[in-house]
Protein backbone atom coordinates (compact mmCIF):
# COMPACT_ATOMS: atom_id res chain seq x y z
CA UNK A 1 0.00 0.00 0.00
CA UNK A 2 2.76 2.54 0.74
CA UNK A 3 4.52 2.02 -1.97
CA UNK A 4 1.25 2.14 -4.15
CA UNK A 5 1.12 5.80 -2.40
CA UNK A 6 4.75 6.27 -3.29
CA UNK A 7 4.18 5.09 -6.98
CA UNK A 8 1.18 8.00 -7.02
CA UNK A 9 3.72 10.89 -5.41
CA UNK A 10 6.50 10.06 -8.10
CA UNK A 11 3.63 10.18 -11.08
CA UNK A 12 2.38 13.56 -9.79
CA UNK A 13 6.13 14.85 -9.59
CA UNK A 14 6.13 13.58 -12.65
CA UNK A 15 3.63 15.83 -14.07
CA UNK A 16 4.31 18.97 -12.36
CA UNK A 17 7.96 18.66 -13.88
CA UNK A 18 6.15 18.32 -16.99
CA UNK A 19 4.03 21.38 -16.33
CA UNK A 20 6.62 23.18 -15.18
CA UNK A 21 8.30 22.31 -18.98
CA UNK A 22 5.84 21.84 -21.41
CA UNK A 23 3.07 24.12 -19.89
CA UNK A 24 4.20 27.17 -22.00
CA UNK A 25 4.06 24.87 -25.37
CA UNK A 26 0.26 24.25 -24.45
CA UNK A 27 -0.86 27.54 -22.87
CA UNK A 28 0.25 28.80 -26.05
CA UNK A 29 -1.12 26.00 -28.13
CA UNK A 30 2.36 24.96 -30.16
CA UNK A 31 1.96 22.15 -32.09
CA UNK A 32 5.48 20.91 -29.84
CA UNK A 33 3.37 20.70 -27.07
CA UNK A 34 1.58 16.91 -28.24
CA UNK A 35 5.55 16.10 -29.58
CA UNK A 36 6.29 17.18 -26.08
CA UNK A 37 3.82 15.18 -24.59
CA UNK A 38 4.43 12.01 -26.56
CA UNK A 39 7.92 12.04 -25.56
CA UNK A 40 7.67 11.97 -22.25
CA UNK A 41 4.58 9.50 -22.19
CA UNK A 42 5.21 7.62 -24.81
CA UNK A 43 3.13 4.98 -24.56
CA UNK A 44 0.07 7.50 -23.90
CA UNK A 45 -1.24 7.21 -27.04
CA UNK A 46 -0.87 3.10 -27.90
CA UNK A 47 -2.66 2.83 -24.33
CA UNK A 48 -5.92 4.67 -25.77
CA UNK A 49 -5.80 3.36 -28.99
CA UNK A 50 -6.43 -0.31 -27.47
CA UNK A 51 -8.82 0.89 -25.45
CA UNK A 52 -10.70 3.11 -28.72
CA UNK A 53 -8.87 2.40 -31.90
CA UNK A 54 -10.89 5.11 -33.72
CA UNK A 55 -10.09 8.38 -31.37
CA UNK A 56 -8.57 11.15 -33.57
CA UNK A 57 -5.53 13.33 -32.79
CA UNK A 58 -7.17 16.39 -31.52
CA UNK A 59 -9.48 14.05 -29.09
CA UNK A 60 -5.93 12.05 -27.69
CA UNK A 61 -4.76 16.04 -27.05
CA UNK A 62 -7.83 16.44 -25.61
CA UNK A 63 -6.97 13.69 -23.33
CA UNK A 64 -3.58 15.00 -23.06
CA UNK A 65 -4.79 17.90 -21.28
CA UNK A 66 -7.13 16.05 -19.15
CA UNK A 67 -4.55 13.55 -18.08
CA UNK A 68 -2.36 16.60 -17.03
CA UNK A 69 -5.25 18.46 -14.88
CA UNK A 70 -6.47 21.38 -17.19
CA UNK A 71 -9.60 22.52 -16.62
CA UNK A 72 -11.93 22.61 -18.68
CA UNK A 73 -11.58 26.77 -18.47
CA UNK A 74 -7.80 26.63 -19.36
CA UNK A 75 -8.20 23.88 -22.19
CA UNK A 76 -10.51 26.16 -24.19
CA UNK A 77 -8.55 29.00 -23.49
CA UNK A 78 -5.24 27.31 -24.81
CA UNK A 79 -6.89 26.09 -27.48
CA UNK A 80 -8.51 29.07 -28.90
CA UNK A 81 -12.47 27.44 -28.53
CA UNK A 82 -15.35 28.38 -26.40
CA UNK A 83 -15.40 26.99 -22.99
CA UNK A 84 -19.05 25.29 -24.33
CA UNK A 85 -17.07 23.49 -27.55
CA UNK A 86 -14.67 22.02 -24.96
CA UNK A 87 -17.36 21.00 -22.59
CA UNK A 88 -18.90 19.38 -25.41
CA UNK A 89 -15.17 17.41 -26.83
CA UNK A 90 -15.09 15.92 -23.22
CA UNK A 91 -18.94 14.99 -23.80
CA UNK A 92 -18.04 13.50 -26.70
CA UNK A 93 -15.27 11.58 -25.82
CA UNK A 94 -16.74 10.37 -22.39
CA UNK A 95 -19.08 8.30 -24.88
CA UNK A 96 -16.52 7.21 -27.19
CA UNK A 97 -14.58 5.55 -24.40
CA UNK A 98 -17.64 4.53 -22.24
CA UNK A 99 -16.63 6.74 -19.10
CA UNK A 100 -19.85 7.28 -16.94
CA UNK A 101 -20.47 11.10 -15.77
CA UNK A 102 -19.89 9.36 -12.29
CA UNK A 103 -16.35 8.92 -13.22
CA UNK A 104 -13.50 10.99 -13.13
CA UNK A 105 -11.81 11.45 -16.43
CA UNK A 106 -8.53 12.53 -14.76
CA UNK A 107 -8.77 9.28 -12.44
CA UNK A 108 -9.95 7.30 -15.19
CA UNK A 109 -7.25 8.30 -17.74
CA UNK A 110 -4.87 8.17 -15.38
CA UNK A 111 -5.94 4.29 -14.62
CA UNK A 112 -5.96 3.06 -17.77
CA UNK A 113 -3.08 5.10 -19.30
CA UNK A 114 -0.54 4.29 -16.31
CA UNK A 115 0.47 7.19 -14.51
CA UNK A 116 3.96 7.64 -15.58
Amino acid sequence: MCMTKLNILISFLAIFLFLSAGAGLAKDNRSEFWAHFQEKYPDFSRKLLEVCPGLKTTELILCAYIYLGFNTKDIAEYTFKAVQTVKNNKYNLRKKLSITAKEDMVVWLRTIVGVN
